[in-house]
C-alpha cells in the first residue's frame, strides 16, 4: 500500500473476495502505513479447481486524525492451471 498523504494510516479490517464471494472478513487488525510511506502485503491464493479465478482485497481503517479510510485493491485475474 502506498500512502501519499502526510498522515499515518492504521488498517483495522480486511475483506477478501474470491470469485466474487467473501472468504475472509478480518477485524481487529493493526497494520500501520506510515505518513508518506508504504507497507507491503504478500497475499497468497490457491484453489483445488484448476480453472481461472478472481481475487480482491479491501481494507478499512483510520488516519491519524481519526477519519475513516478505505483502500480497495485491484481485481486480480488468476490463470487456470496449464493442461
Amino acid at each position: 500500500m502506498l500512502q501519499s498523504s502526510g498522515s499515518a494510516i492504521t488498517i483495522t479490517s480486511e475483506i477478501d473476495m474470491f470469485d466474487g464471494f467473501v472468504v475472509n472478513n478480518l477485524t481487529a487488525l493493526h497494520i500501520m502505513v506510515p505518513a508518506n510511506g508504504t507497507t507491503t502485503l504478500n497475499p497468497k491464493w490457491c484453489s483445488s479447481e484448476s480453472k481461472a479465478h478472481t481475487a480482491q482485497s479491501m481494507f478499512g481503517g483510520v488516519d491519524g486524525a481519526g477519519n475513516a479510510v478505505t483502500v480497495n485493491g485491484p481485481l486480480v485475474n488468476l490463470m487456470a492451471a496449464p493442461k
